[in-house]
């Protein structure tokens, strides 16, 4: 969304196409017609017809530039180093835009149909990023030369300045990233091909297909997508175990409270900045009801008529999942019972040494105290 308006927030197994189109169907068709260009991690041209079916004014998917940042980043323990900034700077570039230019500048429209090969210059620059062999004053040059505010002008120039990056910062470069278990030259290297440079670029071609003044608000990528998942992560930090009706509940709570605040901000503009709670809670203090509604409420509660329970979805949902818990926890215990199979956890292991904490304790047999007073006597006659 051009506003960041959170308009659906969903829990998702998968990142496959068919769920993420089930997803968006679930939109109003009014609210679907105004999708125009859609930013993933993941962009292939399935994922695009699936999408257009539901969004029909869809344009283009692109691939988003703050992806490869974050892969950098991996390596460092997500600390931001001198490479990491470099690169960020780099990737900006593709979200740029040029008023002279045309959306048309950069060609067609990349579908993942089929992509221009590359030219032997992109061949030797994208070679250099693999192995790092650019000299290191050409790289400087090259990094301390470039204008971050306007877009690249072509695949070519993107190419070079990886291949910079990869020279300036041979260090970092050379670490292995945990998530993708690969060297960060090799990322690097991967993002230079000619399908992906092509992702790439529809992200220049989509923000010169907008009005100018659709930009002041308009976010990088699946930047405020990744700022979501953050912060829904600080929310369930503490929870380890949650029924399927509860999380949707609890996201739905989540999503209408950054809708309160957005709206709240968009239409009621405040003198000086304040962080989202501010507006949430100044937003959240007004009235749920008016006092026609709260008049025509009192005479119910003093005749006695109080209204039945809201009928409530969600709640029969969690008393079905709950019933399913108990039954596969009971089938669970008693079979275990049947095969006498009990799990292994460090609280049910027997203890060995006696200054072991956890544990169940040994069985210690002890001798019948008429057996022991016989084999006393039978020692003392």
């Amino acid at each position: 969304m051009r506003t960041n308006a959170v308009v659906l927030l969903q829990a998702m197994h998968t990142e496959a196409a068919e769920p993420v189109a089930a997803a968006l169907s679930s939109l109003p068709p009014d609210a679907l017609s105004q999708i125009n260009f859609v930013a993933c991690d993941n962009p292939s041209n399935f994922l695009k017809e699936r999408l257009h079916e539901v969004c029909p004014n869809l344009q283009m998917v692109s691939l988003d530039p703050v992806h490869l940042a974050f892969a950098w980043e991996y390596s460092t323990w997500k600390k931001r180093t001198a490479g990491s900034r470099a690169l960020r700077a780099v990737l900006s570039k593709l979200s740029q835009r040029d008023p002279a230019r045309g959306a048309d500048a950069w060609g067609e429209v990349y579908h993942g149909s089929s992509a221009f090969e590359l030219t032997a210059a992109e061949e030797v620059y994208r070679d250099n990023i693999r192995h790092s062999s650019m000299p290191i004053q050409t790289a400087r040059r090259i990094l301390k030369d470039m204008d971050y505010s306007t877009p690249f002008a072509q695949r070519l120039h993107f190419i070079q300045a990886l291949a910079a990056l990869s020279a300036a910062h041979a260090d970092e470069a050379s670490k292995i990233a945990p998530g993708p278990n690969r060297k960060v030259r090799e990322l690097l290297w991967g993002a230079a091909s000619a399908d992906r440079l092509e992702w790439y670029l529809n992200n220049t071609r989509a923000r010169h297909c907008m009005k100018s003044s659709h930009h002041s608000m308009l976010h990088v990528g699946t930047s405020s997508n990744e700022a979501l998942h953050r912060e829904i992560n600080a929310w369930f930090r503490e929870t380890q175990q949650i029924h399927q009706a509860t999380l949707k509940l609890k996201l739905f709570i989540l999503q209408h409270a950054k809708l309160l605040s957005h709206n709240a901000a968009m239409y009621h503009h405040t003198s000086s900045q304040h962080s989202q709670a501010t507006v949430l809670a100044r937003a959240a203090s007004l009235p749920a009801w008016t006092l026609q509604q709260w008049r025509a409420w009192c005479p119910e509660k003093t005749l006695g008529t109080i209204p039945p329970k809201a009928d409530l979805p969600l709640h029969r949902e969690r008393q079905s999942q709950q019933e399913k818990v108990r039954t596969a926890e009971s089938q669970g215990s008693r079979q275990g019972k049947l095969t006498g199979k009990v799990k292994r956890t460090p609280f049910s292991l027997e203890r060995r040494q006696g200054l072991r904490r956890g544990g169940v304790r040994p069985t210690i047999h002890k001798r019948p105290a008429a057996a022991e007073k016989t084999s006393r006597g039978a020692c003392s006659s």
